[in-house]
């Protein structure tokens, strides 16, 4: 596994490729992944099985925290380590700063393993996305 901090078009290409796939029509826009791509407090993490990108974490540096927005993995690897490592190579890039998401109430894979990384939730925002599901607050202090 390797894992990458600079990014390149044609990854943000297989990024959008990977959200597609996982999360559907709930993924960002192309707009949107443009967006983030190009502000200076937008964080990408990549992570490569051989030369093949499997794996993303989307973040923003928000002066005293990071806020995860994406973190996604292709389904042929998932449960394989990609993910955690990313996370794990964020925490140790921005040590001091709490990292934090939101993460649908039902999302209960999701919740254990964030929770599984050292996130703990601390809130719930009521009716938060579109769908009117919840969002529970997960934070990780660093």
């Amino acid at each position: 596994m390797k894992i990458k901090s600079k990014i390149t078009k044609r990854d943000l290409l297989e990024i959008e490729k990977i959200s597609h796939e996982r999360f559907g029509n709930e993924s960002w826009t192309e707009a949107q992944f443009e967006s983030s791509y190009s502000l200076d407090s937008s964080i990408f993490l990549v992570a490569f099985e051989k030369e093949k990108l499997v794996s993303f974490l989307i973040g923003q540096d928000t002066v005293d925290s990071i806020n995860i927005l994406l973190l996604a993995t292709e389904k042929e690897f998932e449960k394989k380590g990609f993910a955690g490592a990313l996370v794990k190579e964020l925490a140790e890039k921005f040590k001091g700063k709490k990292l934090w998401l939101e993460v649908k109430e039902s999302n209960s894979c999701a919740i254990k393993f964030y929770q599984k990384n050292g996130f703990k939730p601390v809130y719930t925002r009521k009716k938060y996305y579109k769908d009117g599901e919840n969002a529970i607050i997960l934070e990780r202090e660093n």
